[in-house]
């Protein structure tokens, strides 16, 4: 029986002493071993032990740059067709982004200040690919990176068991003109980027979604290389009232759990009614549903009584979930009541489903309540922004009183004097 609970503080998000223990190691091997690791950890963690590859003679990180232009006649057309209108509609919305970020200058006091933005040089994408292929990733991670004009962009992600790359993610990065793919997942495709090896460059910054081990490789190596946000484990919080739909619901929940063992799906309902409702359909579906789609539900998940949508509101803004979902009357009215989330689902017509794949915002959202200081991917994310100062010296010396009273209350003689000096000198007039 699913517990119907009263409402409560949400999950706090997951941590793990052994598996950070365990992402430490395969950090520091990396760093040390280069390639080598790779292959040790590659054959520990995705081909498995019993392979017959033989990494030292036969096994090659990178892929080649044929078996990627291939890719494409050997999917589905349908899928290409589908990876298309994706692609276009994620474009459409990231080049609206784009046109926010321009330089500008202006004047004041005789001081000339602006801002001009650059692109990352490198950019690392790790497109994950252990329980499902994440085609959708790749597409949210790199088009947003080349309409920024990132100059190089590698791909990192691990192989199938028999040490082959999903044909879809070879397809999808074919499309999108991406030529540099790595076979190396988990952990230790974070460490690789970020230290380079042998084979894998160094990139500048690491961005893409992952599971519970690369999202603690992302935080533990930030500081030696840039990253986005920590992407991850996936998750739904949905607000409900009496006009929600409670299969919606229950598939909205169940379609969130079937991403690993570490994802919360809540439901947050005034709606007594509607709880024992959502209950009852939950119960059925997971009876064909795999046992790990059971588990993560039977883990993490929750139907919640609250006693008002405020109280729920409350909830969200604490929990800042990753995919917000108001199956609620008049959904658009209540925009402002949310101060943290990811990305907002408005009625019974938007599931999460929309947004994973095809809508145009980015599905590279903040998880773990870092929603409460962080944002979903965006060109903001591959872009520099670099402050611009010029001054005259009539400026410096209009201002010379301003800056000496302020450093002196600091106590820093020498960044007045460099101020002092300047104006002194004739032949800068």
């Amino acid at each position: 029986m699913i517990a119907i609970k009263e409402s409560k503080r949400l999950k706090t998000p997951f941590v793990n002493a052994d598996v950070e223990k365990t992402v430490k190691e395969i950090i520091n091997r990396v760093k040390m071993e280069k390639d080598n690791a790779i292959d040790i950890f590659t054959i520990k963690y995705d081909l498995g032990e019993e392979t017959k590859i033989d990494v030292q003679t036969l096994r090659e990180i990178k892929v080649p740059e044929k078996e990627i232009e291939d890719a494409e006649k050997k999917v589905d057309k349908d899928f290409i067709i589908a990876i298309k209108k994706a692609k276009e509609r994620i474009e459409n919305f990231h080049r609206i982004q784009k046109e926010k970020f321009k330089d500008w200058k202006k004047e004041e006091d005789g001081i000339l200040t602006g801002e001009i933005f650059k692109p990352l040089q490198k950019v690392g994408i790790y497109v994950p690919a252990g329980k499902a292929p994440l085609s959708s990733s790749l597409l949210m991670a790199a088009i947003p990176a080349q309409i920024a004009g990132v100059e190089k962009i590698v791909i990192a992600t691990p192989p199938q068991k028999d040490d082959t790359i999903s044909i879809h993610i070879l397809a999808t990065a074919s499309l999108l003109g991406l030529k540099e793919i790595y076979k190396v997942g988990g952990a230790q495709a974070i460490a690789a980027l970020a230290y380079g090896t042998e084979t894998i460059p160094k990139v500048d910054k690491i961005v893409g979604p992952g599971n519970i081990y690369v999202t603690l490789a992302k935080k533990l190596l930030y500081g030696e290389v840039g990253i986005d946000i920590l992407a991850g484990p996936s998750e739904v919080t949905i607000i409900a009232d009496d006009t929600a739909e409670a299969e919606f619901i229950a598939y909205d929940l169940l379609s969130q759990t079937e991403h690993g063992p570490h994802s919360p799906a809540i439901l947050l309902s005034p709606s007594e009614k509607l709880c024992k409702e959502v209950e009852k359909k939950i119960k059925a579906l997971l009876a064909d549903c795999d046992e790990n789609t059971r588990k993560s539900w039977d883990n993490n998940g929750g139907i919640y009584k609250t006693n008002n949508l405020e109280e729920a509101f409350t909830k969200v803004n604490e929990s800042a979930p990753e995919h917000l979902i108001l199956a609620i009357e008049n959904p658009h009215a209540f925009l402002d009541k949310i101060k943290s989330a990811g990305t907002v689902f408005l009625g019974n017509y938007s599931p999460v489903t929309l947004g994973d794949y095809i809508a145009g915002p980015n599905h590279i959202i903040p998880t773990s309540q870092t929603g409460r200081w962080d944002s979903p991917l965006g060109v903001k994310d591959f872009l520099k922004c670099i402050n611009i100062i010029s001054a005259e010296k009539s400026s410096l010396q209009k201002l010379e009183p301003f800056l000496k009273s302020l450093t002196d209350a600091e106590k820093l003689n020498n960044h007045s004097k460099a101020v002092e000096i300047r104006n002194e000198r004739r032949q800068y007039e």
